[in-house]
């Protein structure tokens, strides 16, 4: 098995969208890459748990998404975890549609977290384009991603996971794409005062 990290710089590439058909029959959604709306998909898949992530990867909401990079994690050839940025003004929102593939989480989440996976490829994006902080949100709409968000809040570090434990947090929730989100950030320049007018 070979493992792979590799930068997308087109949205649209065939191999990202391989990688979104594969997740929507891992699903249960049958190769659903509609333009159906949010709210159809949801009654379509109102029995699917997985209803929000069918939407989010579905080809209309896919079509909305202003990514500048999508950093890849690739099991002999084959995506099977993404991760997205965009370039704001002095930052970068990173882990942008951030999702496994359910039949290989274990291996890409190790190397998201991990020295020299997705989170430093973002960081040092970031760098290059001398900005002065990223970060990203946590919409906890499932017991998961509350867990996971309430775990980033302890800042725990980890030697093997460099940038854990490193990024800061709003405590309250701000109002983001019309859903509450939590947002956690780390910046580059120590002196930067990042706030809510940073997150676009």
């Amino acid at each position: 098995m070979e493992i792979t990290l590799e930068t997308y710089y087109d949205k649209w590439h065939p191999d990202l969208t391989e990688f979104r058909k594969t997740l929507c029959i891992e699903l249960g959604a049958e190769n659903e890459l509609s333009t159906l709306t949010n709210k159809q998909l949801h009654n379509q898949f109102k029995n699917n748990k997985f209803a929000e992530e069918i939407y989010k990867f579905s080809n209309g909401k896919w079509n909305q998404m202003q990514f500048d990079v999508i950093e890849c994690i690739k099991i002999d050839g084959k995506i099977v975890g993404i991760s997205g940025s965009a370039v704001n003004k002095n930052s970068v929102r990173i882990l942008m549609h951030r999702y496994s593939l359910l039949s290989a989480r274990t291996v890409a989440n190790t190397y998201t977290w991990h020295e020299n996976g997705i989170i430093d490829r973002h960081h040092n994006y970031a760098k290059l384009l001398n900005k002065k902080a990223i970060y990203f949100t946590i919409y906890e709409h499932n017991k998961t991603l509350k867990l996971f968000s309430d775990y980033l809040k302890q800042r725990k570090t980890n030697k093997r996971k460099p940038m854990l434990g490193k990024f800061d947090f709003f405590a309250v929730p701000i109002l983001f794409n019309h859903v509450l989100q939590t947002v956690f950030y780390y910046k580059l320049d120590k002196s930067y005062n990042f706030t809510i007018g940073d997150i676009t």
